[in-house]
């Protein structure tokens, strides 16, 4: 069985999240909440990252989730987060990618779905479809 990235680590949560705070102040974001749920019935944690920033004169909110099941497991998807967060503002910092084209499957709609939760069932009918057919439900 292959290890899983960071699956030793002992960095904690509220470390990691201090350190995504960071993250997120220096890439200009305008605002970040953290929700934590517990179901004590399925042995799961969500915890859960909205972030908001402002790009040509509108507001954007990005989601991203974790599900974990134990505390070890819950540090070693925070770290994940951490460095997918991490990598995602080196590429846009160099120039290889703005943070529309990086984040937009976890762009909260006015549904409160986000782009990827939208569209993810539709994906079968994209051969069928046009893009614009996909976003409205109009073939």
């Amino acid at each position: 069985m292959s290890r899983k990235a960071y699956e030793n680590t002992k960095v904690t949560v509220s470390k990691t999240r201090g350190e995504i705070g960071k993250l997120l102040d220096n890439a200009g974001t305008t605002g970040t909440q953290w929700t934590d749920t517990h179901d004590p019935h399925m042995g799961t944690r969500l915890d859960v990252l909205r972030f908001s920033w402002h790009f040509e004169g509108a507001e954007y909110v990005v989601r991203l989730q974790i599900t974990s099941t134990d505390p070890q497991e819950r540090r070693r998807l925070h770290r994940a987060l951490f460095w997918y967060l991490k990598s995602c503002f080196e590429a846009v910092a160099g120039g290889i990618a703005h943070m529309g084209q990086l984040f937009l499957p976890f762009l909260e709609t006015r549904t409160g779905l986000t782009v990827s939760e939208h569209m993810l069932p539709k994906l079968r009918q994209l051969e069928s479809s046009t893009p614009f057919g996909l976003l409205t439900g109009q073939s």
